[in-house]
């Protein structure tokens, strides 16, 4: 599946000042191995959601193609299919009352995380999101009820699960269950009306926007030709808007640090390429200038810059190649 990574920029308390600033202005990205699915990713990436329990699994897995674009001498993927009854249709599924989602028959219950249990931390040498070892797919099993967020499959006539098989259903039973549910629905309403919650007074609303159409617009998960297309301007401008609004950084001693919600993270995936269009340079530091002093100043460029160029940025999201 060909992934376009998401920049993660490394603004943090760094060994030295010229480290933070090559990676800058690179804008370098970490490599990671797969992670459990969020809920951003998986709503972002799913083309229907609802809420439903699994009835039954069939007898026989069927056989097709493993992923699209698959060579015609490749041998066949087997999949499961379970039949799920819907309760609710959250998006993509008017009218319908069951739908049927396929898994590998080499998927595990509870899959998602490392055999179905939590992926631990490993700490980078420059500290950014932590690298994880492989996921696994995950299976359905009958009685299974939840919230199913699924994309149909290339060539099979069924739906599988979002976020590459990854993104496991959110468990009825589970005690955060209606607070997760909360979210997916929360989600749901920015893919719909992007602008209204960009606009929004409330300063979370309008990060949860621009999370969740940064998780929509920039990460390629199709494992199809993409290509680019410009946003339309009055949503573009908006999205800019809530960028300078972000600090450039997290906070030091930060214990759950979300790299995603800063200035220097945005800066780098949405405005990557038109900092060498508009030939932007970042501002060296002085000798003993400490982290705090770099950032700030750091901060101040990007948002000068941003202000300054605000017409001029043509803001792009991956859409399909036709």
């Amino acid at each position: 599946m060909r992934l376009i990574r998401l920049v993660k920029f490394l603004a943090v308390v760094v060994a030295t000042s010229a480290v933070f600033t090559n990676n800058v202005a690179a804008g370098r990205a970490l490599i990671a191995l797969p992670a459990p699915v969020s809920p951003t990713q998986a709503v972002t990436q799913s083309s229907t959601i609802v809420i439903g329990k699994v009835t039954s699994i069939e007898k026989d897995p069927v056989e097709v193609d493993e992923y699209k674009g698959v060579p015609k001498d490749q041998p066949k993927a087997q999949f499961k299919i379970a039949k799920v009854k819907i309760s609710e249709a959250l998006m993509g599924a008017k009218g319908l009352t069951e739908i049927k989602i396929g898994f590998s028959v080499n998927a595990v219950p509870g899959g998602g995380g490392i055999d179905g249990g939590e992926a631990p931390a490993i700490d980078l040498p420059i500290k950014g999101r932590p690298i994880r070892p492989r996921i696994t797919p995950v299976a359905l099993t009958e009685g299974q009820e939840g919230t199913f967020m699924v994309t149909r499959h290339w060539t099979g006539d069924f739906y599988i699960l979002a976020g590459g098989f990854n993104a496991a259903p959110l468990d009825k039973k589970a005690a955060d269950y209606d607070k997760k549910l909360a979210e997916v629905k929360k989600i749901i309403t920015v893919m719909k009306d992007p602008v209204a919650l960009l606009k929004s007074k409330e300063k979370d609303e309008r990060y949860t926007a621009l999370s969740v159409l940064t998780m929509k617009y920039r990460n390629w998960t199709k494992g199809t030709e993409f290509t680019e297309e410009a946003i339309p301007a009055e949503e573009a401008k908006l999205i800019l808007d809530t960028i300078i609004e972000l600090p450039w950084t997290v906070k030091p001693g930060d214990a759950n640090p979300d790299y995603e919600k800063t200035l220097s993270n945005h800066f780098a995936i949405w405005l990557g390429t038109e900092q060498a269009r508009l030939k932007f340079v970042y501002p060296q530091p002085k000798p003993g200038d400490n982290a705090d002093t770099q950032n700030k100043m750091y901060e101040d460029a990007v948002i000068k810059f941003i202000k300054e160029n605000r017409e001029k940025f043509t803001l792009k999201r991956y859409v399909d190649k036709k």
